[in-house]
């Protein structure tokens, strides 16, 4: 997958975070797998995979390289973290550190490509396909802690609320990309428009109107439900952070969003925002721009 962006270019210290699940007969015949699979990364900046079948590895250009045994079985899901610190760099296993190498650079590398998952520009421009499942991509511009990755890991497997909150070197992290597995097809932006695809999502209201009387009942849940889901959810934790007092200064989005919430309540609120969320998204892939938030006037 081509994130349409080289979220890892100049960049001091990152993380790179997600859940892997090999298949395709790695461990009972590795020739099937061959070399150089790629997870996430940016070919000849930040390259970062299978180098080998039981390998996984992740090279800089200025930073240094680190290959760490991966020994668990196929079909197996594990948490898999890297953290890139500017002085470092460790892999964690689930939660736990597998291995580290010390070298210290203030740029890890730079190149042409965007960030890829999967393979199709991360050890090479093209090829090197992954075969398998993989989850919950994360890439941080910072060096998160071990107590956060070790949270992250517990959070996913277990469920439930991250409640730690060390800091991360030089500063607070910043969460570049987040990617889950909701079905791509279901936000094409080869579309002319975004309302059948708001439609195929089950976030548009049920209508039963009839002459001039226009008459909207609840959402009409149809479609993806993953990827419902999971915009309401986003939609959820957006009404949640901006009533915290440590918040940023609020821009319209989340200025309407508030004002809906108390005239509406929560539920609809978190709706109607997911809506708008979903119209976002198609947007700024449609269009290869980043999203810019309006400050409230």
């Amino acid at each position: 997958m081509d994130t349409k962006n080289p979220f890892l270019q100049h960049r001091a210290a990152f993380t790179l975070e997600y859940w892997v699940r090999p298949t395709g007969g790695r461990t009972a015949d590795p020739s099937v797998w061959l070399n150089r699979i790629g997870i996430v990364g940016q070919n000849d900046a930040i390259e970062y995979g299978f180098i080998d079948p039981k390998t996984i590895q992740i090279w800089t250009p200025n930073g240094g390289a680190l290959n760490t045994t991966y020994s668990f079985p196929d079909d197996e899901w594990h948490h898999v973290a890297t953290i890139a610190s500017g002085t470092s760099l460790k892999t964690y296993y689930d939660g736990k550190l597998a291995g580290t190498t010390s070298s210290t650079t203030g740029d890890y590398g730079s190149s042409v490509y965007n960030v890829h998952i999967g393979g199709g520009g991360v050890f090479d421009a093209t090829g090197n396909w992954f075969i398998g499942n993989i989850d919950e991509v994360a890439i941080f511009d910072k060096a998160i802690p071990a107590d956060r990755v070790a949270a992250h890991y517990t959070a996913g497997k277990s469920g439930g609320v991250l409640t730690t909150t060390g800091a991360a070197t030089g500063g607070g992290p910043q969460a570049l990309l987040i990617v889950g597995t909701a079905s791509v097809p279901n936000l094409n932006p080869s579309d002319t428009g975004v309302k059948a695809r708001l439609e195929s999502l089950g976030l548009t209201p049920r209508e039963h109107s009839s002459g001039s009387r226009r008459r909207l009942g609840t959402i009409s849940k149809r479609g993806d439900t993953y990827l419902r889901m999971l915009l309401i959810h986003g939609a959820r934790a957006v009404l949640w952070h901006a009533k915290r007092p440590t918040a940023r200064p609020l821009d319209r989005l989340r200025t309407w969003a508030l004002q809906l919430e108390r005239l509406r309540g929560h539920n609809k609120a978190a709706v109607a925002l997911a809506n708008k969320l979903a119209r976002i998204a198609w947007a700024v892939w449609k269009h290869g721009s980043a999203f810019t938030a309006v400050p409230t006037a």
